[in-house]
This record gives C-alpha cells, structure tokens and sequence, in this order.
C-alpha cells in the first residue's frame, strides 16, 4: 500500500457512495473540490478518471497550477483535446450540451412518434440549440459588458469595432486589413497601428482573440462567440 502519495488501482478502496454522489452530480453540474491537504482529494479524482469510459465520458488530468493567463489555458486544452479545435473553450461546449438535451427532449414530446428507447440527439437538435443559445444575450453578453467596464469610452469604440469586423470573417482578418477596416475610427495611421497592437494583446490574453495564424491572420479563438458578436454588432 502506497502512504503518503494519491491512491490508485488496487490501492484505492472504499469511497463507494462519494463516488456514486460524484457521478451523479457529473450527470448536470459542474464539481469544485477544495479542502485541506491529505484529504484524498487526489485519489478519488484519479479514479474518478480511470472510470470516466465506463460511464461513456472522456476524462484527462490536467494541472493548470502553473498557468495564470487565458492564453495559456486555452493552448493546453487545445493541445489535449485537438478534437475540440473551433471551441477552444469547455464552457461554450457546456453550453451547447444543455441545449441539445434539451431540444431532444422537446422534439420528442412534440413528436412522439420519434421517441425510440434510445434518447439520441439529431442533427436538428444540434442546429435547433445553437441557434438557441445565440438567440440568449445573457449568455455571451458579459464578454462585451466586461470590455466596457475596464476600457476608455475611446478606446472602448475602437475594440468593439475591431471585434465587430473580426466577427464578420470566419477566416480572420491579417493585421492590415484591420488596419485599413479601422482608418475611420483613428486617423492617424502610426497610432492606429500602435493603439491595434495594444488592444490585440489584451484581447489574445483575455481569451477573446487568437495570435496570428500561419497566414497570419486574427480570429475569434470561439465561433459560438463570433457568431453572437456578429449577430448583435452591425
């Protein structure tokens, strides 16, 4: 038996009804596990892990102790979970899950002649959510509220027009593209190069905006966002 290190394997036992309370939390919520060292905080979260197939999720241990920016959070979530590439954010898929479940289930009680004894999702479903959650301000709209509430009204017009013409291209746009877009919101083409530069740095590190690609090109690291940006900034 291994004393003083996380318990695995065979040496993990007991904990059954934490376990179970867990998994059924898992099921709808989010879980936050603080508490004092030595706890076995660590050993029920590893076998949590190591049952994750089982019960038809994937699980991976992550330790984000070391990492203090959005950036480098999104970048180490890119690098695990490639799959999730164009969400870049749990949350946002989170989000899009809820919807989906419940879209299901409500085109399953309009139709009941759809409902099968296997609750699936369909591609409808799918559609029907993210058009849900687009359509719901509330959900996105602190992204903008908090640029509003730490930017100069100046500078808060110049960030939410670089946004809106980030959000009207898929692809992203090259820095002097957003240049030449911004000409009317600042003239003078030396402090518009620097006052981009400023905002793109804290837009990259607030999660809001990716580093330029191969091409060189700037793009919102979430489309769920750059749609709902595009859909309410004209």
């Amino acid at each position: 038996m291994k004393l003083g290190n996380p318990a695995t394997g065979e040496d993990f036992f007991g904990r059954t009804q934490e376990l179970c309370d867990l998994w059924r939390y898992l099921e709808t919520e989010h879980i936050r596990f603080p508490g004092v060292r030595r706890l076995g905080k660590t050993s029920i979260l590893r076998r949590l892990e190591a049952e994750a197939a089982e019960h038809g999720l994937l699980a991976k241990w992550l330790d984000v102790s070391n990492i203090n920016t959005a950036k480098g959070f999104v970048t180490l979530l890119d690098c695990e979970f490639p799959e999730q590439v164009g969400w870049l954010s749990p949350y946002f898929l989170c989000l899009l899950l809820d919807e989906c479940i419940r879209a299901a289930r409500e085109r399953r009680q309009e139709c009941p002649s759809d409902a099968t004894s296997e609750a699936r999702l369909e591609i409808e479903d799918v559609d029907d959510a993210y058009e849900k959650l687009l359509a719901e301000r509330s959900r996105f709209h602190h992204w903008e509220k908090r640029l509003k509430g730490t930017l100069m009204p100046n500078d808060q017009d110049f960030c939410l027009s670089l946004l809106t013409y980030l959000s009207r291209f898929p692809e992203g746009l090259t820095l002097n593209q957003l240049r030449s877009r911004l000409a009317k919101r600042e003239p003078d083409p030396d402090l518009r190069a620097q006052r981009l530069q400023d905002l793109l740095v804290r837009l990259t590190d607030e999660g809001y905006t990716s580093t330029p690609d191969g091409n060189r090109r700037i793009q919102f690291l979430s489309f769920p966002l750059r749609d709902w940006w595009n859909r309410n900034h004209v």
